[in-house]
Order: structure tokens, then sequence, then C-alpha cells
């Protein structure tokens, strides 16, 4: 497989832990072609300052949050400052954990670039993944959206 195919995906948590090493093999793993996404992101602990120096190329917003910001105005403005912060460091920004239609359009509307959640598929064994990737049924085309 070409490395340039391959995403690895760190909880915000872990690449906070030693952010000297995060970094050091972040690079590495760059340097080879392979994407890295922040996952978890929202819910951890790490710092801004941090998060800039990480050669990530996008961040993954916590299905917790997707989950809580059509019922809480201070999570909702959250998600959108995530996915503000994400566009002004030139990140990609994925959601997770989007579960209905109204997730969805709320993230549209904040900009989000890529979900992911049941709303789209449930979770699938590889050859029913292979199928649905081949049917190009993927991203944010969910079928009861009409989108």
């Amino acid at each position: 497989m070409e490395p340039s195919r391959l995403q690895l995906e760190m909880t915000e948590t872990v690449a906070a832990t030693d952010p000297k090493l995060t970094v050091t093999v972040l690079s590495y793993l760059k340097h080879m072609g392979i994407g890295v996404i922040l996952d978890d992101f929202g819910t951890g602990h790490s710092s801004l300052s941090g998060l800039r120096r990480f050669p990530v190329e996008a961040l993954k917003i916590d299905k917790t949050l997707v989950n809580q910001m059509l019922a809480d105005r201070g999570t909702s403005d959250t998600v959108e400052l995530i996915i503000l912060l994400a566009h002004k460091l030139k990140l990609k920004i994925i959601a997770e954990g989007i579960e209905t239609a109204k997730h969805l359009e709320r993230l549209r509307v904040f900009g989000c670039d890529l979900g992911q959640g049941y709303l789209f598929s449930p979770p699938v064994e590889p050859e029913a993944a292979s199928k649905l990737l081949s049917g190009g049924d993927v991203g944010w085309r969910a079928k009861d959206t009409g989108a």
C-alpha cells in the first residue's frame, strides 16, 4: 500500500502525553507520506500551542460534542469554534457520531468538511465496507437526507 493511502488516528490525550515525542513521530510519519488525524478533539487536554506544532492534516470532533450540540447552545458554539479553528489552521475537520439529518444540517452550516456516523452507515465488515465504498455512497451523501 502506498503510504499516502494510509491515515493514522491519534487521540488528543495521547498526543498531549509527550508533545516532543509526538511531534517527532508525527513528523516522521508525515515525511513518509502517512496522514495523521487528531481524534476525539475537544474532549482531551492538549493545548492550542501544542496543536499548532503537531503535523496533522485533520481534526475529528468527538461524537459526544456532536450528540449534545442540538440540545445545548454552549456545546453547539464549541463545535462551531472547533471547525473555525481547524480551518484557520488549514486542517480538514471531520465530525464523528452523526446520527440524524439535523446533526448533518447543523454541521454543514458550520462548514464541517466531512462526517461519519450511523446516518451514513452502521459499522460493517470489510467485505460490506468494500461494497459500500465501490458504490460511492459515502461521505456527506446520506440516503435519508436527500443530499
